[in-house]
Order: C-alpha cells, then sequence, then structure tokens
C-alpha cells in the first residue's frame, strides 16, 4: 500500500499560535473552544487548562480568546480583565473590516455559514449584517443604490465557489459596493493539495472534527474528484478490512499533525 502524507495536513499557523499562547499563559482559562477538534481541547483539559463559556464565568485568572476570536460582547466584558487574544490574523482582518463597517455606516455581507462560530464573532462587531451561502442566494440577492456595503468572505469558505459566488455578485454591484476576499490561504492550499492527490491515489481520507469548517469543506472538495474520500476522526476508526493500492491522508487546520501521522504509521504496518 502507498501511502502519501500531506504536506499542508494538520495545525495551521493560527492554531499554532493560539495553542502556544495557552501553553505560555499563567494558569488560564480558554474561552470557548480555542479550534474546533473535540481531541485538541480534552488534552488541554488534561493539561489542567480551564475551559469558560463566559467571561464571568474566570474569575480573576486570565482568559484566552478563541483562534475564531469572540463577540463583541465578551470584549467589553473583557476590558477590566487580564486577557490574551488568540485570533488568527485571518479572522482579526474580518473583525476590522466588521468594525470599519459600523463606522462608515455600510451593510457588511458574510458569504459563509451564519453559524459557524468564527461569522458569529465577526458579525458581532457590525451594524448590519447580510449572509450569502449558496450560489442561488446570490443570485437572488440585490444591492440598493442608496446604502453602502463591503463584502466578505467567511475564511475557512471553499476557494472555487467564493469566487464564483464573487463573480455573479459583482455583475449587480455598483460603486457602493465593496469586494474584500478574505479567505485563508492555509486552508486553500490544503484543500489544491487534496484535489491534485485525490485524482492519482485509489482513496483519500481526511482526517478531522466533524464541527469544523474547514474539515468538512477539505473532505468535500476531495469527494467532489475521487468517491472513495473517507472522513476520520483519528487512526481508531480505520476499519480493519480497510485496504487500497495508494492512499492520500490528509487534515484539517485544526488538527493535530500526530494525529494525521497516527494514521500514516497505521496504513503502513500493514503493508
Amino acid at each position: 500500500m502507498k501511502v502519501t502524507l500531506a504536506k499542508y495536513g494538520g495545525f495551521c499557523i493560527g492554531v499554532k499560535r493560539a495553542l502556544n499562547i495557552v501553553e505560555s499563559a499563567p494558569n488560564p482559562c480558554i474561552l470557548g473552544y480555542l479550534v474546533n477538534n473535540d481531541r485538541v481541547m480534552e488534552r488541554l483539559k488534561s493539561k489542567g487548562v480551564n475551559i469558560v463559556s463566559s467571561v464571568g464565568e474566570a474569575g480573576e485568572k486570565p482568559i484566552v480568546i478563541s483562534a475564531s476570536s469572540t463577540l463583541k460582547s465578551n470584549y467589553e466584558a473583557l476590558a477590566s480583565k487580564p486577557y490574551y487574544d488568540a485570533t488568527c490574523r485571518v479572522v482579526f482582518r474580518c473583525v476590522e473590516i466588521a468594525k470599519r463597517s459600523q463606522i462608515e455606516g455600510k451593510t457588511l455581507v458574510i458569504i459563509g455559514e451564519k453559524d459557524h462560530l468564527e461569522v458569529k464573532n465577526v458579525a458581532s462587531f457590525a451594524d448590519k449584517v447580510e449572509y450569502i451561502l449558496t450560489e442561488k442566494e446570490a443570485e437572488e440577492f440585490t444591492f440598493s443604490k442608496s446604502k453602502g456595503y463591503i463584502v466578505i468572505t467567511q475564511t475557512t469558505f471553499p476557494k472555487a465557489r467564493a469566487e464564483y459566488i464573487y463573480s455573479l455578485l459583482k455583475t449587480k454591484a455598483n460603486e457602493n459596493v465593496e469586494f474584500v476576499f478574505t479567505l485563508c490561504d492555509s486552508v486553500r492550499k490544503r484543500v489544491e493539495e487534496a484535489v491534485e492527490n485525490a485524482k492519482t491515489h485509489e482513496k483519500v481520507l481526511v482526517v478531522g472534527d466533524s464541527k469544523s469548517a474547514n474539515c468538512r469543506f477539505l473532505y468535500n472538495a476531495a469527494l467532489e474528484v475521487n468517491p472513495q474520500t473517507y472522513f476520520i476522526e483519528s487512526a481508531d476508526f480505520i476499519s480493519e478490512g480497510f485496504t487500497a493500492e495508494s492512499v492520500f491522508v490528509t487534515g484539517g487546520a485544526s488538527v493535530d499533525p500526530e494525529d494525521i501521522k497516527e494514521v500514516v504509521r497505521k496504513l503502513v504496518t500493514r503493508e
């Protein structure tokens, strides 16, 4: 069995930075999910890291803000408390654009999943927000000539879909519409790598957590090219009867690289 390990699989720079902040902070509390991966969060808990659901729950302990940022109301509650901001730089850019839309009195249009954690956090900094998830919604969307708009994307949204939705919106935009492409380059690279390898390998294994948008998008991108693409949480999910001449193994931006390597090790020992 030929097993190929992805070059771009596993923790992205933003997640690595967030984990480094947690490890270096004195007795920190993480506000919500640091990353969308239960295995990673459980490992942090096992090391004694506290997870809280509200600012008040942390008491006087320093809080670490998620890589996906947090709600504007939480930042306001943290004004007089110690905290560490682990917001990914790409998400931070979206937050700054949302703030600007409020200052300029413009509507923020987000291409992405309305209920996604990152999207909800970014949207909380804007006064007026519209959401577009599908091509159909983009076709039906209209820009008012009397209002200003700033269009951005969820950072983990599929690149091809985002570009197509942008193209649809641009056909009906006026001079009051500003487009800012805010996709994460790390997510783009791993999707492109997965798609190319899905064409040349018999099977593809995508390691990740189903709550993670970038893991789901990565899986769906490979699946469109190769129907023998499988989504697994860890090496434990590989069935005893799994076999193939060639397998490409990758994982989302919130996945521990060691979990991906463990999948590779389990497959290699079957040869």
